[in-house]
């Protein structure tokens, strides 16, 4: 902070609980947005559970965008119950 106070800059930021009454309003917007493809995820994928330690690393590390995924198998829409 000692270069905030020299460099005389200024940091400011929100509390999000202060739009609170705004949630229902975000929500329905942001869900429109995602539908109309506005709105888009970053995610990193990395493949197989044998990989979960690198990955752990690699998002201590900052080295993935957005989310940090492990795939461990492919999607089955057969339903199993």
């Amino acid at each position: 902070y000692s270069a905030l106070i020299t460099q005389r800059a200024r940091m400011e930021g929100f509390i999000v609980f202060d739009y609170a009454q705004q949630y229902g309003k975000a929500t329905e917007d942001m869900s429109k947005w995602i539908k109309e493809g506005k709105l888009k995820s970053r995610e990193t994928v990395v493949h197989g559970i044998e990989n979960a330690p690198s990955a752990l690393i690699k998002l201590f590390k900052g080295d993935n965008t957005g989310k940090m995924l492990v795939k461990v198998a492919e999607e089955d829409n057969k339903s199993k119950l």
